[in-house]
C-alpha cells in the first residue's frame, strides 16, 4: 500500500470474519442463474483516438495488475468501454450485457436512497460526511460458478504485459472480483457491506 490507497489490490480477511460468513466472503455470495449462461467470443472492440486508447490501456492494466482480473478457465467474454470523466481522464465501463450474461441471472433490485429520502431525516443540528469507498465492488469475489463466463479479451495488452503473440492467438482473462455492470453486484456488494457494519458495530449487550 501506499498513503491513499491499496496499491496491489485488497481484499477482506475473511478469517477474521464470524464463522457463519468466512465461506461467503473468502469466495463470493452466491449468484442465482434464471436462464442459458452465454457463449461470446467477439473481439474487444478499443478506441480510435490514440490517447483514449492509451488511457484505457493503462485502467485496465490496473485491475490486472491487482489480479482482480486473472488467468483461469474461460466459456464466454464480457466487454469494457471508456467513457469521459471530467477533462482529459475517462472512466471504464464494464460491460456484461452485451455477451448476455446480465440476461441469465437474477439478483433483486433494492432503492437506492435519493436527495428527497435524506431530508427527511434533517434539521438545524444535522451534520453530514461523504465518504468514498475506493474499489467497493471490487473488494467482493465473484460468484466460482460464474467467473468462466466473465472473461476478457486483454489482447490488445500483449506489450504491456510482456507476452509475445503468435498470429491469430489472444489473451484471456477472467474477472475474479465483482465487476460495475454485472446485474448481481450492487446487491452482493452491498449486502456484504452491510454485514461488515454491524460486525463492526458488534453487540450493544456485549
Amino acid at each position: 500500500a501506499n498513503f491513499w490507497e491499496w496499491s496491489d489490490g485488497s481484499t477482506l480477511f475473511f478469517w477474521r470474519w464470524p464463522r457463519e460468513y468466512r465461506r461467503a466472503i473468502r469466495d463470493g455470495l452466491e449468484v442465482f442463474i434464471d436462464g442459458e449462461l452465454p457463449d461470446y467470443w467477439s473481439r474487444q472492440r478499443w478506441p480510435q483516438d490514440a490517447a483514449e486508447k492509451a488511457q484505457l490501456k493503462d485502467k485496465i492494466r490496473k485491475v490486472i495488475q491487482r489480479e482482480y482480473i486473472r488467468t483461469g478457465f474461460v466459456l464466454s467474454l464480457t466487454g469494457f468501454f471508456a467513457v469521459a470523466k471530467g477533462d482529459g481522464d475517462i472512466r471504464i465501463v464494464y460491460d456484461a450485457s452485451k455477451s448476455g450474461l446480465n440476461e441469465s441471472i437474477w439478483a433483486p433490485n433494492f432503492p437506492m436512497p435519493t436527495a428527497s429520502t435524506v431530508l427527511q431525516a434533517v434539521d438545524h443540528n444535522s451534520f453530514f460526511g461523504d465518504i468514498d469507498l475506493g474499489e467497493m465492488f471490487l473488494n467482493y469475489m465473484l460468484d466460482p460458478k460464474l467467473r468462466p463466463y466473465a472473461g476478457i479479451d486483454a489482447t490488445e495488452l500483449a506489450d504491456e504485459l510482456g507476452i509475445k503473440l503468435k498470429e491469430d492467438q489472444r489473451i484471456i482473462l477472467r474477472w475474479e472480483r465483482s465487476l460495475m455492470g454485472f446485474r448481481s453486484s450492487p446487491y452482493n456488494c452491498v449486502r456484504i457491506y452491510l454485514w461488515s457494519e454491524d460486525i463492526i458495530k458488534g453487540d450493544r449487550l456485549d
